[in-house]
């Protein structure tokens, strides 16, 4: 388009200047994949964690601390306009970059594979295998010795423990999409755990 102006603006194009020569760079992306980043299943939900897989970034940008920013250096993802937060972005082979859903993602877009309820159990592993579980001190539930450095012990029968999952469902008062929950249950899910989740740690 024409700006007031009269200047040519081509969105999406980035132009850079270096000694002899003008190089221009297209922002539009190719993704090739939106997967659960628990279990790499394509269905996500509003407040998940999500992998978005493409070609995308030139380097690895990563965000530092939550609130997740929307914007990592130029680089953001949405859904039906709706910013998402962003964990990263990490190029390589194939690029992919780990956000959180929006909370008030539309599961009836038909844009991604969405429902309301999605729920993973995060991993050691990348996809099936080892749940990643927490006793109360801090150390992990799996057998001593097996996460290197990593302060792990099985979790005792009867203890508290805590199971690194996502996906569970609305919550009654959502914080801000890349925002950290409070400690007054407003992140707590309405909708029961699923027996699958129960089982899929037990074992």
């Amino acid at each position: 388009m024409v700006n007031a102006e009269g200047v040519v603006v081509i969105s999406g194009v980035t132009i850079t200047k270096v000694p002899s020569l003008l190089v221009v760079r297209s922002a539009a992306h190719e993704v090739s994949g939106v997967l659960d980043a628990a279990g790499y299943e394509p269905l996500i939900s509003p407040g998940s964690v999500v992998a978005v897989f493409g070609s995308f970034v030139e380097e690895t940008v990563e965000a530092g601390s939550v609130s997740l920013p929307m914007n990592l250096d130029g680089f953001s993802v949405t859904f039906d306009g709706k910013e998402a937060g962003l964990f990263g972005a990490f190029a390589g082979s194939f690029d992919q970059a780990n956000v959180q859903a929006p909370w008030d993602l539309d599961v009836s877009s038909g844009s991604v594979d969405a429902a309301l309820a999605s729920p993973g159990i995060f991993t050691f592993d990348y996809g099936p295998g080892r749940a990643i579980v927490q006793n109360l001190d801090g150390s992990f539930a799996q057998v001593e010795g097996t996460l290197g450095e990593t302060p792990a012990k099985p979790a005792a029968a009867g203890r508290v423990i805590t199971i690194w999952a996502h996906g569970l469902g609305p919550v009654p008062d959502p914080p801000g999409t890349g925002d950290a929950p409070g400690f007054d249950g407003e992140g707590n899910a309405i909708l029961p755990v699923p027996d699958k989740m129960v089982w899929a740690c037990i074992r």
